[in-house]
């Protein structure tokens, strides 16, 4: 009997990317190297960056900038890299059937002939990942559910509870950031510490089924 399969979405950046890092380089870099860098989930306190010891406008003018950076994409860390093992190893690498979609809200780049679909593909595929299957688009409850997607990560809370309102029966999980807490969760929402803790539930799951 064949199993049944079972589809994930991973969001990248915040949860397998770390883009903070590579953001707060940038701003060093043109701001001073007094600036801190940041390294950790744990520091990154809100998520428009209002945190960072720049003026707002200065902020929100370099985020919406970062799209006309290519650097800044092809040179992400991995965010964990024994995290981001296990995912290979447990969703990829393993002979178990299960449909991984990338799932990113990455800006298109204005004067860039790569795309962010080509460009996230190609980093995906310089960290292991053969084949990668990335959708880019901003109404991630409508994405999930047009792939039927059963189990979906992100950083951003406002994603989170828009594919658990949209997606009643994905499990949605929420990697925990100190700007992502939400009181009084959907049923179907989990916060996690870990990608490796998604990774996991997904793994049990695939096993359990006949």
């Amino acid at each position: 009997m064949v199993k049944k399969q079972i589809k994930c979405g991973v969001d990248c950046d915040g949860v397998i990317s770390n883009f903070c890092k590579s953001f707060s380089e940038r701003l060093r870099n043109h701001y001073g190297d007094h600036l801190p860098l940041i390294t950790k989930r744990s520091q990154v306190l809100n998520y428009n960056w209002h945190f960072y010891p720049l003026p707002a406008e200065v902020i929100d003018k370099e985020l919406s900038e970062t799209k006309n950076y290519p650097e800044i994409w092809d040179e992400l860390e991995i965010l964990d890299s024994s995290d981001f093992s296990i995912l290979k190893s447990k969703l990829f690498h393993c002979g178990r059937k299960i449909d991984a979609y990338f799932i990113t809200s990455r800006p298109e780049p204005e004067h860039d002939v790569m795309t962010t679909h080509k460009r996230t593909t190609n980093w995906l595929s310089k960290h292991g990942i053969s084949n990668p299957q990335v959708v880019v688009g901003w109404n991630k409850g409508e994405i999930v559910k047009a792939l039927r997607i059963q189990y979906f990560i992100d950083d951003k809370i406002d994603n989170c509870l828009d594919v658990a309102r949209v997606n009643p029966e994905c499990k949605v999980y929420v990697l925990d950031y100190p700007h992502n807490v939400f009181e009084d969760p959907p049923r179907n929402l989990k916060r996690v510490y870990s990608l490796k803790e998604y990774v996991n539930d997904i793994a049990e799951e695939y096993d359990s089924l006949k």
